[in-house]
């Protein structure tokens, strides 16, 4: 039986040697026709695919646990690579994982359809030791080649011919990232920047406790999982890192917005709660009190997106306003002038129905429509609580967003018609400090 296995397996070694390295294998045998000689061209394309799918597979595992454990020695035995420039690339990609401490790292390689060897490689994990565990950290495009011989395969990438845009998308935007973690809020950040966001990780913790004792801790505590619910930021060095950090062509991010809110990108398809906060260097020169203030205004939006996950809309409206009230002072003078002086524009129903409150508008009317949400979503905290306004906002953004909808959602919801609604928000708004 032992002799018959290593002959078995000697077999699938010079397969293996045939169909991965190209070597000469034995002619075809006298008599076997054209058709047989395809067929085992076929076997022999399948043999090849299959075992560089496994060895491509193992090193994967290999250089994931390599990152784990901080070891670049055995990073580069996984992701062996000949070429300089394809080493130095794959080495800064260990660099950056290591710096932000990932942990439960996993790397997939998926065949990159109609390039035999070719592999779309990912790299996700934890930063630190918290926050969702399947993160995209990383993605290079990869060749990749192997040898079989006695001891097994050994593979080994040949190229890298990951594109530009992808080759700084996530944590790779940065050019030298480093980690902080306090108060259970972690900041990633340029070196360069350290100073700055060492200030953040503080107000951001208060600003957590101010936002989750406005919309209900308890609900929030209830999905936590393995650390899930980390509060993470992102101190990125300038507007072009940011564009860089998400692939985004210019105009996709809008200039003026120096904080902002958004999920993060993972691996598998269930969204992640809260939702990190960017925020660009520079934008933080500025005293405390103004970045608490953006702080309390991001954090907000961190711990309430998720509201509208399942939702068949997001309202911006309704999004802007959650956060705008998570704001421990804001100034509502604006927003009585331009009441008193007719309504809003646009109306308050067409307002809750905008994809894009900041598309295409002045500054001054952004915070106009700002200052409309956020009072309305006080309005109805004051009037109804938390719970009867999550169930009407969650039933409007499930709806065609017209009045219609909104009208009949809020005598569902909150007793109430439209009218009665709208004119019940104006008077709130009069009483506002």
């Amino acid at each position: 039986m032992v002799g018959s296995a290593a002959r078995w397996a000697a077999c699938i070694l010079l397969v293996g040697c045939v169909a991965l390295t190209g070597c000469a294998g034995q002619p075809p045998s006298a008599g076997s026709s054209d058709g047989a000689s395809e067929g085992s061209g076929s076997l022999l394309d399948t043999v090849r695919a299959t075992l560089l799918q496994k060895a491509v597979e193992g090193a994967c595992v290999r250089a994931a646990t390599a990152v784990d454990d901080r070891q670049r020695a055995a990073w580069r035995v996984a992701f062996a690579a000949e070429d300089e420039e394809v080493r130095d690339d794959l080495d800064e990609v260990f660099e950056h994982l290591t710096q932000l401490r990932v942990s439960g790292t996993t790397v997939r390689a998926e065949q990159v359809p109609g390039r035999p060897g070719v592999y779309d490689v990912t790299v996700s994990g934890r930063l630190g030791d918290g926050g969702p565990p399947d993160r995209l950290l990383a993605e290079r495009g990869l060749e990749f080649g192997a040898r079989v011989g006695a001891d097994g395969a050994e593979v080994r990438v040949t190229a890298d011919d990951t594109p530009e845009a992808v080759r700084s998308q996530y944590v790779m935007a940065f050019h030298q990232p480093r980690l902080l973690r306090e108060s259970g809020v972690v900041v990633v950040y340029e070196r360069a920047w350290r100073e700055r966001a060492g200030r953040l990780a503080g107000p951001a913790a208060q600003a957590r406790d101010r936002v989750l004792a406005l919309y209900g801790a308890d609900g929030v505590a209830a999905t936590s999982e393995g650390g899930g619910r980390q509060l993470t930021l992102f101190v990125y060095g300038s507007a072009d890192h940011v564009r860089r950090a998400f692939a985004a062509v210019p105009d996709q991010i809008d200039a003026r917005i120096q904080f902002f809110s958004h999920p993060p990108v993972l691996a598998g398809d269930e969204p992640a709660s809260p939702t990190d906060i960017g925020v660009v260097a520079p934008a933080l020169s500025g005293d405390g009190a103004a970045t608490a203030l953006m702080l309390e205004h991001e954090v907000g939006h961190a711990y309430t997106m998720e509201w509208f996950f399942g939702t068949t809309h997001s309202p911006d409206f309704f999004l802007e306003g959650l956060a705008v009230a998570a704001e421990g002072t804001h100034v509502w003078w604006p927003l009585r002038s331009a009441l008193a002086a007719g309504d809003l524009e646009p109306p308050l129903a067409d307002a809750v129905a905008l994809g894009d409150i900041w598309s295409g508008r002045e500054t001054d009317d952004v915070r106009l429509l700002y200052d409309a949400a956020g009072s309305l979503v006080m309005y109805l905290l004051d009037g109804w609580g938390v719970e009867t306004m999550r169930a009407w906002m969650q039933g409007v953004a499930d709806s065609d967003l017209s009045e219609e909808s909104l009208a009949a959602e809020a005598t569902k919801h909150l007793g109430v018609d439209w009218s009665e609604l709208r004119a019940g928000w104006r008077a709130y708004v009069e009483q506002l400090p």
